[in-house]
């Protein structure tokens, strides 16, 4: 089981890791968060917000366990709109050593890519999606 980055393998599980975790159900996540651990949050700067994190796409596969192709190809989202039958939304949400509260306004499409906006609480609210990513 491998994690993309650019192209480029970030992380990979073999042997009786995969094998265990694909026992297991799974859903994917995407999120963009500040923790509260101080090595992690250090320079923290909120006057350089807000921050984006933007996806061109996503693949998911299904592991097959097959020596030879051991991935099927399941779906690809190219986030020409957002698409409620696969992605949830949070809002107002957070959790343990998290320093940010999800927002729903905070996630939208645009230009074929998927946006997630971190900013600072005080900021003013603008949702730049507006109508464009109302669910039917």
């Amino acid at each position: 089981m491998s994690w993309y980055y650019d192209d480029e393998e970030v992380r990979r599980y073999s042997g009786n890791a995969v094998s265990k975790i694909s026992q297991r159900d799974h859903h994917l996540m995407m999120n963009f968060w500040i923790p509260s651990w101080d090595k992690w949050h250090n320079g923290f700067d909120p006057a350089e917000m807000p921050w984006y994190a933007r996806y061109d796409w996503v693949e998911v596969y299904d592991y097959t366990g097959d020596e030879n192709d051991p991935f099927s190809f399941r779906w690809r989202d190219n986030f020409d709109t957002f698409d409620y039958s696969r992605w949830k939304k949070s809002n107002n949400w957070s959790f343990n050593d998290n320093q940010v509260t999800f927002m729903d306004h905070q996630v939208y499409t645009e230009n074929g890519e998927l946006v997630l906006k971190l900013q600072w609480k005080t900021d003013p609210v603008e949702d730049p999606s507006e109508d464009e990513d109302e669910e039917e």
